[in-house]
């Protein structure tokens, strides 16, 4: 099957950064969601057999379930950086829509940032909340007023005729948009850390998905009781059983995978140059790389 070249770009640009970023010593730290559900017993990652004291009783449907988010590096989990919370969607709906920008930004600011290690790369995904724009560098619009977009340009000693019609103003703003600022972005870099995304339809460059991969099995050997509540204490006793060195191993796994990338993509970091790619505004809806992940049932 032959890949997108964006694809190619954007997963080339990735690799060359993360690389960059190692060598100028950030500490790449990876974050994601994902769910569980109460009746959960499949075992994933390529461990299908359903423990047989399952099998004769095992509820129909898959139940209610369980949001986990977190973050961590090679040294393991960051403490403090996890939120684990009952989804409120009861008809099997998207879980995604349960993590909107609100919820994630003040998760950065009051957890994040206190676990932090020290000029950290956090390596996310494309998920619309993860990008919000920054509202206090957020660009112009075509809704906006001829007073505003004079005012935008004149801040920004941008040339333009003394009279002229909106839409002839506002013909400026495209050719001198600035880059899109994004929120998490912006509150990340004041505090020394960088933010790097991954290229989509990558989750195998993200240990964490590995780590999902762990609580998924715990939850589908120990899960006795289908019960929520239950399953919600399997997952918060598993995040104290996932060792670091099981982490160190899961992060040196994707650097052996970064480095087939390489490989594979014939990447020379003197002549490759850097892709930039500008998102749209971001709402609350799901992205086009969701949901193709490792831990999916």
């Amino acid at each position: 099957m032959c890949e997108r070249p964006d694809i190619i770009r954007l997963r080339i640009n990735y690799l060359r950064t993360i690389k960059k970023k190692r060598d100028e010593g950030y500490e790449p730290v990876y974050l994601d969601k994902t769910w569980v559900n109460a009746c959960h017993t499949g075992l994933t990652n390529g461990l299908t057999q359903i423990p047989e004291s399952h099998s004769a009783r095992s509820p129909p449907g898959k139940g209610e379930r369980v949001i986990v988010f977190h973050a961590g590096s090679h040294r393991g989990f960051l403490p403090g950086s996890d939120l684990v919370f009952r989804s409120r969607s009861t008809d099997g709906g998207d879980y995604h829509t349960e993590m909107n920008s609100q919820v994630f930004t003040a998760k950065v600011e009051e957890q994040l940032l206190l676990a932090l290690p020290d000029k950290s790369l956090v390596v996310m995904d494309n998920a619309p909340y993860h990008s919000c724009r920054d509202p206090i560098n957020r660009c112009l619009t075509s809704n906006s007023n001829k007073g505003e977009i004079c005012q935008w340009l004149d801040n920004k000693s941008i040339a333009r005729p003394t009279k002229a019609k909106t839409t002839d103003y506002y013909q400026l703003v495209p050719q001198n948009k600035p880059p899109p600022s994004y929120l998490i972005d912006n509150m990340l870099r004041e505090h020394g850390h960088e933010v790097l995304r991954l290229p989509p339809y990558h989750y195998d460059l993200n240990p964490i998905e590995l780590i999902w991969g762990d609580f998924k099995n715990m939850v589908a050997r120990q899960n006795k009781t289908f019960k929520l509540a239950d399953v919600k204490q399997i997952v918060l006793i598993g995040m104290g059983e996932i060792t670091d060195v099981r982490w160190a191993n899961c992060v040196q796994h994707v650097i052996k995978v970064e480095e087939e990338y390489w490989k594979q993509d014939f990447i020379r970091p003197d002549t490759v140059q850097p892709v930039v790619v500008h998102l749209g505004d971001s709402t609350d809806s799901e992205s086009d790389d969701e949901g193709i992940s490792w831990d999916q049932e």
